[in-house]
């Protein structure tokens, strides 16, 4: 930033210190002017651009992330949740920068990406909302949720709706260099005195087949491998189905966080094709099958 020629005038004249102190003296004083600017509205809309989607400069990854704002907004308001901003994750904690670079690496390795801005502990009676309205939703293209009656878009196994709370919660794990956990934004339903839900940003690999396949989910924790939580699974899937997209997992199920580290059970997920329904399952953690595997999100 270019010094007023009166400032100059007025170094100039003075008795000059030594160069050290002269180079620490120009340089406090650039760093009052960047705050000052930082201080200004024009420095305010360049932090809140650095912040947003705008710093991510690849076009069609910036437009894979807006659209995962937009579906799962479009979700949320099946039950009026209010849905943060990409603004409001990045004062969170997000770096947009790291997640469009794991993104685009994901894509070269053929793991088809797919973000996914969940919301986590609504509980299972919200969910059973979204599925019901989205059901009767004439606007999804090729809309192939039904209600056979045991649940609208949505079946969910007794053992696992018994214990729904233990893995309906937000993930702490997380990817990102330099940060010690998740960032996570909470909104709350009917102006702040309603349902809450805690919602975070990650990138699951969005192949028809999980990866890991065979291994249990005990075997998958000594491992070190994470895995996509059921929120993250539930919104996947539905904002799929949103754009006319198939659901993962038709022919096999993807281990879910179980919330609880040496648990005897844990979630999975899939897709009823002819019955037009996201599953959610519970097995237990020792189980090998080769149906099973998992996806490990980053973010």
């Amino acid at each position: 930033m270019p010094l007023h020629p009166s400032l100059l005038d007025h170094l100039r004249a003075a008795n000059t210190p030594p160069a050290v102190e002269t180079v620490l003296s120009l340089g406090d004083i650039a760093a009052s002017a960047v705050t000052d600017f930082n201080n200004t509205d024009a420095g305010r809309e360049r932090r809140r651009a650095a912040s947003s989607l705008e710093s991510i400069t690849d076009r069609e990854i910036r437009a894979a992330f807006e659209t995962s704002f937009e579906l799962s907004g479009k979700l949320a308001d099946y039950i009026d949740l209010p849905t943060p901003t990409p603004e409001d994750l990045a004062e969170a904690g997000v770096d947009y920068a790291y997640l469009a670079g794991e993104y685009e690496r994901m894509e070269a390795e053929g793991l088809e990406p797919r973000i996914v801005l969940a919301p986590h502990s609504l509980g299972l009676d919200n969910w059973r909302a979204i599925f019901s309205k989205a059901t009767a939703d004439s606007t999804i293209p090729n809309n192939p949720l039904k209600d056979p009656g045991d649940g609208a878009g949505l079946y969910v196994w007794d053992d696992a709706a018994a214990i729904w709370h233990t893995f309906d919660k937000a993930p702490s794990h997380t990817t990102a260099p330099g940060q010690a956990e998740l960032a996570h934004v909470t909104t709350t339903t009917h102006g702040g005195v309603g349902d809450t839900a805690t919602w975070t940003i990650r990138i699951v690999p969005g192949t028809q087949t999980p990866h890991h396949l065979k291994k249990s989910y005990a075997q998958t924790v000594t491992e070190g491998i994470q895995h996509q939580t059921v929120p993250e699974m539930l919104t996947d899937k539905l904002t799929a189905i949103m754009v006319g997209q198939p659901p993962t997992d038709t022919t096999h199920w993807a281990w879910c966080d179980n919330g609880k580290l040496g648990a005897g059970s844990a979630p999975f997920g899939y897709w009823l094709v002819g019955g037009g329904q996201v599953g959610v399952g519970l097995s237990v953690v020792d189980y090998s099958g080769g149906i099973l595997g998992s996806r490990s999100p980053v973010g």
